[in-house]
């Protein structure tokens, strides 16, 4: 986030977004997610993954991050996969910049990402 609005933020149209972070108190995450609404960026992805945070804080809000997510982002046409084990968590899947990512899913549940090297 802290290259959002300079020419160092990613060209996302048609991309995969994932998102990940280690320390998540609720109201930072509200705030990167508010500003990536702001420039467009959920209707120029393609597909969102959500990693789940190491260590997220709720600061006494009553929803999760789940809830939050679908509060800024809506319905969307494109999957949304969220609390994915590949931030700093145990397990965690390492996914490389630039992958080629392709999603299987049945009706609301994702069965299998297969990442192609």
């Amino acid at each position: 986030m802290s290259s959002a609005g300079t020419d160092y933020f990613p060209d996302v149209q048609g991309k995969v977004l994932l998102i990940e972070e280690m320390d998540a108190p609720l109201s930072k995450e509200e705030r990167s997610l508010r500003q990536l609404q702001l420039m467009g960026v959920f209707d120029k992805i393609e597909d969102l993954i959500m990693g789940k945070p190491e260590n997220l804080k709720l600061e006494g809000a009553p929803f999760g991050l789940n809830e939050l997510l679908m509060e800024i982002i809506g319905t969307r046409k494109y999957p949304i996969i969220s609390e994915f084990d590949c931030s700093h968590t145990i397990p965690m899947h390492t996914i490389r910049q630039h992958s080629l990512i392709s999603f299987e899913a049945n009706g609301e549940y994702l069965n299998q990402i297969k990442i192609h090297s």
